[in-house]
């Protein structure tokens, strides 16, 4: 969990946001955790079945 949170603010641009309300923040944080997700099933994709 804290990974995604630390990815997020490093590759995501969640470190400083430039968006103001409720609803565009939530839209950029739900975003970045959706790319997160692609990048971690990429990840598991590649690995072996046993590993």
């Amino acid at each position: 969990m804290e990974e995604s949170f630390g990815w997020g603010k490093v590759v995501g641009g969640l470190r400083k946001l430039h968006h103001r309300g409720q609803r565009r923040v939530d839209f950029v944080f739900r975003f970045v955790h959706a790319a997160y997700n692609l990048v971690r099933i990429r990840t598991l994709i590649r690995r072996p079945a046993g590993a």
